[in-house]
């Protein structure tokens, strides 16, 4: 599946929420994405806690309540590789963030490896959502890095509710992980073919989208 530019978890769910946003936003970038209180601060905690768990720097003082979440990830391991960015190739295999083969990439927040085991985890600062689709990619990017691996325990640890969502991976899942995005790449890619970028309207128009009126009817409404 031939894609013009790489694809991630990010640029996915922009492209199946909105053809047209995807568009302008990350192919012709007339459009630019600002930054906003939530993006800023999310940046803030996963900067902080990188630096706690990697260097053993203490956090800030409005972060200490984050304290609890550095401590039990010591208590699990020793071995913590944070902010890793990974790329993978259109076959699959493992490949550099830039590379010029690179067809795939994600950032990995924290991670470990034990053997046959490894524990992924992602930090997220806002709203606990259903939505694991980000942690399938993320067991995915551990197999392929990781041939050894046969199980990835990945979870989203939302900081505000002192909660885990936790989904197990076996590498026999990897032909499920697949077929999962491959259908929703598949759009993508008719998308690019067919230079067709339809607006899909929702709630999101009315205060979130950077579009604007004269680039979209529905943009404000």
């Amino acid at each position: 599946m031939k894609l013009p530019q790489p694809w991630s978890y990010s640029s996915l769910s922009s492209f199946l929420q909105c053809p047209r946003r995807y568009y302008l936003t990350r192919v012709t970038k007339e459009v630019k994405e600002p930054p906003t209180e939530a993006t800023i601060w999310g940046q803030t905690v996963h900067t902080a806690l990188e630096l706690r768990i990697k260097e053993g720097r203490p956090l800030p003082p409005e972060l200490v309540k984050y304290e609890a979440v550095a401590q039990e990830l010591e208590s699990w391991s020793d071995q913590w590789v944070t902010e890793e960015q990974f790329g993978l190739t259109e076959n699959l295999e493992p490949t550099g963030f830039f590379d010029t083969d690179v067809w795939c990439r994600g950032v990995l927040d924290v991670y470990t490896v034990h053997g046959k085991r490894a524990f992924v985890a992602d930090y997220k600062t806002g709203k606990k959502r259903p939505e694991l689709t980000q942690l399938k990619l993320f067991a995915a990017a551990i197999f392929a890095k990781y041939p050894r691996v046969d199980k990835v325990k990945t979870a989203f640890l939302w900081l505000n509710h002192g909660e885990k969502t936790i989904e197990d991976f076996d590498r026999a899942d990897l032909e499920f992980i697949w077929k999962y995005f491959l259908p929703q790449l598949r759009r993508l890619e008719l998308a690019y073919e067919k230079q067709q970028w339809p607006a899909k309207p929702s709630g999101l128009c009315r205060a979130w989208c950077p579009v604007g009126r004269s680039r979209c009817e529905h943009c404000g409404s």
